[in-house]
């Protein structure tokens, strides 16, 4: 099944984000590091934050959320990961 990408900005300043809807209906994204994943599930809407840890496929999660339709959980998403990586300290 081929991926469906939908593209996003929050303000003037804010990077595009490209939604990719996965195989299981899950819309993710990637921002600067951190992958965003919004699901649907019983009426509502849940993002997820997640960071891989290392070079191994194993993520982390930074944070989650949950809102009451899908463009809303991605907006969220949105906003709260570019909040995370604003506050990253150089490495």
């Amino acid at each position: 099944m081929a991926a469906t990408n939908c593209s996003m900005t929050n303000a003037a300043n804010s990077p595009t984000v490209v939604w990719h809807k996965e195989p299981n209906g899950d819309q993710s994204a990637m921002l600067q590091g951190v992958r965003l994943v919004v699901m649907e599930a019983a009426g509502f809407a849940r993002f997820l934050l997640l960071r891989r840890l290392g070079s191994d496929e194993k993520e982390i999660l930074l944070e989650s959320g949950s809102e009451d339709n899908v463009g809303t959980a991605m907006e969220k998403a949105v906003l709260r990961a570019e909040a995370r990586v604003s506050c990253q300290r150089p490495t």
